[in-house]
């Protein structure tokens, strides 16, 4: 149903009176528990979210916030403590390399 909902919005010839008529459908979906706003969510698009009141946060603010989290996440660099590492394979290495050249 959801998806339904995510194909019939993404149509450019829509009317304003049948998006009004298909936003207040989403919202009778959502508040009669038919399908779980986290499935609109996942699936519309920002601006639709917005006329339909499932999301507190405009459009275009959902959008660049969107992209700094995914941005974030792909991007953020883990961080190694190296004095707390084990190391005794890089000791053994060296004891290795030392034998082998005396």
């Amino acid at each position: 149903m959801c998806n339904f909902y995510s194909a019939y919005v993404l149509q450019l010839t829509m009317s304003s009176d049948n998006r009004g008529r298909l936003i207040k459908l989403a919202r009778w979906a959502v508040e009669s528990s038919l399908v779980p706003v986290r499935l609109f969510q996942e699936r519309c698009e920002e601006e639709f979210l917005w006329e339909c009141e499932m999301v507190k946060i405009k459009a275009q603010e959902l959008k660049s916030k969107e992209v700094r989290v995914n941005t974030r996440l792909l991007y953020q660099q883990t961080k190694f403590n190296l004095l707390r590492e084990e190391s005794e394979g890089y000791a053994k290495l060296v004891n290795e390399l030392a034998a082998y050249f005396t």
